[in-house]
């Protein structure tokens, strides 16, 4: 297979790309989907950066952001981290296009979420432009989801996770029903429409955040990682699934207790939770979505098939039917992940990446990352190792931590074949710790 590969790379040491800083969505609306990129690093004093690529020139798209950027967003505030992206952009102020909702922390200053009209998305702007901004987050690692419609309104919900809240870190999720969002400032707590809490000290609830309609009811499931779970062993990490429906949640959930359905890791340490967020999609072809887990601290992924029969009960990841383990190369196997028909034959494929360090962005990787694609009509058994993947990427330099973070989701020439965009936020060629971004331009059929 030809891939066509396209680099967005700075040149100041802030690790673009890093921990969820990359999404998609059509916000200019000419009808092609853009990607925003950003870095919580970003700005003179970490106030946080996010920039637009303009999708309907993707051959542009390499070299300095500032250079191929069509508008840029900062935070508000010193350490304001404004760098979290959910997967995808879409309308929620009831404009023709999509909206850009970035989150950080205003532990100490600034804002926790600023939501910019896609309206008025060009050039510069900051939390001052907002239509709608959030204060109130407790820690530095913020999780952001927007997306998902639970309730079947049409209208998308809006949830921040503060896996860090609280004393012990259990971890809090707050929800605000997109139907209800109007112009205005919001307090995560006490003006949220619903939330999450977690249960023991240092789960880590809302360490992730992912969803789709597991079950084809056209509601929304949210998926919530706590790699601190300790269920049964310590650390194992757990996957909460809360299922979507008309009904009003009622406002104080516990993940642990009032879960739909539950996934947990298999032994001590496997962070069932960490890093990218569990995936929907069919996978097999037989029509019905499929879940897709990372067990990054056993460096395997499972596919458990026909998700909607999930709900209701509890499920170890060996009891997976499908289970995809790293080699000796992949080190640190399965913290990214992404789903995706990367080659238009009707299956969903599954890109696992492979950044060579457990906290991509920390300078340990001593090799380059990678990203392996396994293509859905391909897959055979029960269980695979990297070897038999579809294809296969690596980075460009020693640390780059290529493969740290992976979405899908989106076309950006218009062929009809999902592309994906890897982080790599670590070395480039040039720049320690500057972090990258490459754009893989799908090809045509196999």
């Amino acid at each position: 297979m030809l891939f066509s590969t396209l680099v967005v790379s700075p040149t100041e040491p802030i690790n673009f790309g890093h921990s969820s800083g990359i999404s998609s969505g059509d916000l200019n609306g000419d009808g092609t989907p853009d990607l925003i990129v950003a870095a919580d690093q970003g700005g003179y004093y970490s106030e946080g950066m996010a920039y637009l690529l303009d999708g309907s020139s993707p051959w542009t798209l390499i070299g300095d952001p500032l250079s191929v950027s069509s508008a840029r967003f900062s935070g508000a505030a010193a350490d304001n981290l404004m760098g979290t992206l959910g997967a995808h952009q879409v309308d929620l102020v009831g404009s023709s296009k999509a909206d850009l909702l970035v989150a950080g922390t205003d532990s100490l200053d600034g804002y926790a979420m600023c939501l910019i009209d896609g309206e008025v998305l060009s050039g510069p702007v900051s939390c001052l432009d907002a239509r709608i901004r959030w204060n109130g987050a407790d820690d530095d690692f913020p999780r952001v989801i927007n997306h998902l419609d639970m309730d079947g309104d049409g209208m998308p919900e809006v949830v921040y996770a503060d896996s860090w809240n609280a004393v012990g870190d259990t971890g809090k999720i707050y929800a605000f029903n997109g139907s209800s969002l109007v112009d205005g400032d919001y307090d995560l707590l006490t003006d949220n429409d619903w939330r999450i809490d977690g249960r023991h000290a240092y789960d880590y609830v809302g360490s992730q955040l992912g969803g789709g309609d597991l079950d084809g009811d056209g509601y929304d499931e949210l998926l919530i990682g706590a790699y601190g779970d300790d269920h049964p062993d310590p650390k194992t990490g757990s996957l909460f699934i809360m299922a979507g429906g008309p009904d009003e949640p009622v406002p104080v959930r516990t993940a642990q207790f009032d879960k739909d359905a539950h996934i947990y890791g298999e032994t001590e340490g496997a962070q069932v939770g960490r890093w990218n967020p569990s995936s929907v999609g069919d996978v097999n072809g037989d029509g019905v979505n499929d879940l897709v887990v990372s067990s990054p601290g056993t460096e395997s992924v499972h596919v458990f098939y026909t998700a909607g029969r999930l709900l209701g009960s509890s499920f170890e990841t060996s009891e997976a039917d499908l289970t995809i383990t790293g080699i000796e190369e992949s080190s640190h196997f399965g913290v990214g992940l992404a789903v995706g028909d990367f080659d238009s034959d009707s299956f969903v494929d599954i890109a696992i990446g492979a950044p060579d360090e457990a906290n991509p962005g920390d300078g340990d990787a001593d090799s380059e990352g990678h990203v392996y694609i396994f293509f859905g009509g391909e897959i055979i058994g029960s269980s695979l190792t990297a070897s038999f993947a579809g294809a296969h990427f690596y980075g460009r330099t020693e640390g780059d931590n290529f493969g740290a973070l992976l979405r899908s989701g989106f076309d950006l020439n218009d062929d009809g074949r999902e592309d994906i965009a890897i982080g790599a936020p670590g070395h480039t060629l040039t720049d320690d710790d500057a972090g990258q971004v490459h754009i893989l331009m799908m090809p045509g059929g196999r």
